[in-house]
């Protein structure tokens, strides 16, 4: 009786293990390379590997040269530069500072790029500069110190510079995240010497940087986890207002955690967090005439999220396979004579792009005659010949594209709709 108590636990057992299997096997969760965060309002960085996390960014003043950290053997600082004309971004390589290996998180680049601030994962802020003729090649580091003037032992270590760090008055002024989770500014008072001088957080977790005139404060944090917020200062001698205005509410369902701006690019490259250091990637955003300080209302923001959140709930993921890329639609409207419209066709951005093999895009035709043919899918290369066409079956949605017999390179793609053609959509296609 008791082996047969025992055969039938077994087999319960076995049984229940093959299914857990395969409800594994079902979870999208398990290929996280095709798993990818859920907005409308952020073009992804092109090398996310979603398994992986990066995390960290650095933008440069123009918005063309990008330094992250990524921890796909372990944390280190990678470079990649976005080509002017078909802003693509290069393949990243990483970066080489002498007589150090350690990891590398957080970073700060002066204006001009030629001096690098990090800090690694023990709270220790370093300094090197960046070899003649280099973009990834940095000498020798030295290590900074830090007072704290905290009476407890525990205290004093939870004051150090953490992350997000920022730099004033020629390296005189220093702003980071602490370990405690707050933003503060600590003062040079010695030669790579600094002193703790006060904390500026008013929400939990801040995370921000410092403008490059240092009259603003930009910061994410953990109470309200999907806006950009701000705080100004008239002069860099004075302390910030306490007033909070937010310049960007992003899509309820995202995090935004760690962020940079280029400023004169009007760019913002950040990171969207699903509260696990391995799914950080990074997202970029164009700052417009809408981003502008508005007085903040907490009930205004959260409650309405909180309302909007429960209603209609969204996923925080898809999967990359039928993800459509709606940032920077490209939109025709062609007019007869009488001013009436006879064809208005939109083409969204290849996602992924740079693409190995096949992409999906995003299209919509509306014309005045219902019975026309379906639009055609045309891929040319920049001369305009056309290489690739694909008849649609629908006049709107998201298509996926396998092209055949293209070699690696840069291309074009447009929609042809009753001899009307769309605006043109730049794909990096590669077969490696």
């Amino acid at each position: 009786m008791k082996n047969l108590i025992l055969s039938f636990f077994l087999l319960f057992t076995i049984t229940l293990s093959a299914q857990y299997s395969k409800i594994l096997e079902k979870s999208d969760d398990i290929n996280c390379e095709r798993m990818v965060y859920n907005t409308r309002e952020l073009m992804q960085f092109a090398y996310n590997s979603h398994c992986k996390a990066e995390a960290y960014p650095f933008l440069s003043k123009n918005g063309q040269e990008l330094y992250f950290t990524a921890d796909h053997s372990y944390h280190w600082l990678f470079y990649t530069r976005k080509d002017s004309l078909t802003e693509v971004w290069s393949v990243p390589v990483p970066i080489s500072v002498a007589n150090y290996s350690g990891p590398i998180l957080s970073t700060y680049f002066s204006p001009d790029l030629n001096e690098l601030f990090f800090t690694n994962n023990a709270s220790e802020v370093f300094h090197c500069k960046r070899s003649e003729g280099s973009k990834i090649d940095f000498g020798q580091v030295v290590q900074l110190s830090f007072i704290t003037q905290s009476n407890s032992g525990s205290e004093e270590d939870l004051l150090r510079p953490f992350s997000s760090l920022s730099f004033l008055d020629n390296f005189n002024k220093m702003y980071a995240v602490t370990l405690k989770g707050t933003y503060a500014y600590y003062l040079k008072t010695a030669e790579n010497t600094y002193t703790y001088q006060t904390g500026l957080s008013t929400f939990s977790e801040e995370i921000g940087f410092i403008s490059t005139d240092g009259l603003s404060y930009y910061f994410t944090n953990d109470d309200v986890k999907n806006v950009l917020f701000c705080r100004t200062r008239a002069s860099v001698n004075e302390d910030f207002n306490q007033e909070v205005f937010y310049i960007k509410k992003f899509e309820a369902h995202l995090k935004i955690t760690q962020c940079r701006m280029s400023e004169d690019a009007k760019q913002l490259v950040l990171v969207l967090n699903d509260e696990s250091w391995d799914r950080n990637d990074i997202y970029f955003y164009s700052l417009g005439k809408a981003d502008t300080l508005k007085k903040f209302d907490l009930k205004t923001l959260v409650i309405r999220d909180v309302i909007e959140r429960k209603d209609h709930p969204t996923p925080l993921f898809v999967t990359a396979s039928s993800k459509p890329d709606l940032k920077n639609i490209k939109t025709v409207e062609l007019l007869n004579q009488a001013g009436a419209d006879i064809c208005k066709i939109d083409i969204g951005i290849p996602f992924p792009n740079p693409c190995k093999s096949q992409f999906t895009i995003y299209f919509s035709v509306q014309g005045e005659n219902p019975n026309s043919a379906m639009p055609i899918l045309h891929i040319t290369d920049l001369s305009g010949k056309v290489l690739y066409s694909q008849r649609l079956e629908n006049n709107s949605g998201q298509v996926l594209v396998a092209p055949e017999h293209l070699n690696s390179g840069n291309y074009l793609i447009k929609i042809e709709y009753n001899g009307i053609f769309s605006n043109s959509v730049k794909l990096t296609y590669t077969l490696s």
